[in-house]
């Protein structure tokens, strides 16, 4: 999941929790940095691609230095 977070060479997972919720459900919280942030929903969708079991995602996402 990092890495499909991270895939665009700007945006770091400073923060990164999943747990199982279920038998076939996971949920996660994360905070992103990155010098040009994407909307949270870029995010969303790259995680859920990498992690199709996500069904509940807490998503912070914050400027900062560029990785």
């Amino acid at each position: 999941m990092r890495e499909a977070l991270e895939s665009d060479g700007d945006a770091v997972a400073a923060d990164l929790h999943i747990w199982q919720i279920g038998p076939a459900d996971c949920a996660t919280a994360i905070t992103v940095v990155a010098g040009r942030p994407k909307t949270p929903e870029d995010y969303r969708r790259r995680i859920t691609a990498a992690v199709p079991s996500l069904t509940h995602v807490t998503l912070e996402v914050n400027r900062g230095p560029s990785s």
